[in-house]
């Protein structure tokens, strides 16, 4: 796995330092609340929540050890936001987090730097987006995700789910992303949001293809659990 921080890879540089013991990969534990039920067996799902990520890593400089110590604590800035990205053979995702910590044993034979990078949001992403096709077919490869769309003014679907505005032939873009659903009119960025109409539903690209109707123009960036 190559790993990057920024435009800069972090992985394959044996003069500097080695990259070991890279953790939080994989997909993070839910969080599952339940109450029990009363005189019935069993008990009733309360709640379920995925947390941030923690992303560790540990690394061992080798010649140099000052130098190469001293270019990670650059690489990784305490308390500010890193963009970092992971490739493998199969999939390439990002991920922004904030820099927790960056301990160095510094009284051993063999220094080594462990790295702890807390991500609120706990997905990791596609680099690019992915644009729907002519006919209006987006193909995704991650999980079920939502969809940033331009309208000239009527309604948008996604085959199950329809969202549309009280008033017409009004030029608007679309974001039906977890954590940023918006609505603003092209051109000059004014919210729409208190002119959705009743019933309106976000419109959502499942897992494989998905056919978005009366979007001009429409885009996902995939996302993930784990690689």
């Amino acid at each position: 796995m190559r790993i990057y921080i920024g435009d800069e890879e972090l992985t394959n540089r044996p003069d500097e330092w080695q990259v070991t013991d890279v953790q939080g990969l994989s997909p993070q534990d839910a969080a599952v609340t339940t109450s029990d039920r009363a005189w019935l067996d069993g008990a009733t799902l309360t709640g379920a929540r995925i947390g941030a990520r923690t992303i560790s890593l540990t690394v061992y400089p080798e010649d140099g050890p000052q130098e190469a110590r001293l270019a990670l604590y650059d690489l990784f800035p305490l308390k500010e936001a890193v963009a970092m990205r992971f490739e493998t053979p199969l999939r390439r995702a990002v991920a922004t987090g904030f820099v927790k910590r960056v301990e160095c044993d510094l009284y051993t034979a063999r220094q080594s730097v462990e790295v702890e990078v807390i991500c609120p949001d706990p997905y990791l992403y596609a680099p690019s987006p992915v644009e729907a096709d002519s006919g209006g077919v987006i193909r995704n490869p991650g999980l079920p995700v939502g969809i940033v769309a331009e309208s000239a003014g009527g309604s948008v679907g996604d085959g199950e789910r329809t969202f549309s505005l009280t008033t017409t032939n009004v030029p608007y873009v679309l974001d039906s992303r977890e954590g940023s659903k918006s609505v603003k009119r092209q051109g000059t960025g004014t919210s729409l949001m208190s002119s959705i109409a009743s019933g309106s539903k976000w419109p959502v690209a499942g897992r494989g293809e998905t056919t978005i109707t009366g979007a001009t123009s429409a885009y996902i960036v995939p996302r993930w659990l784990g690689i």
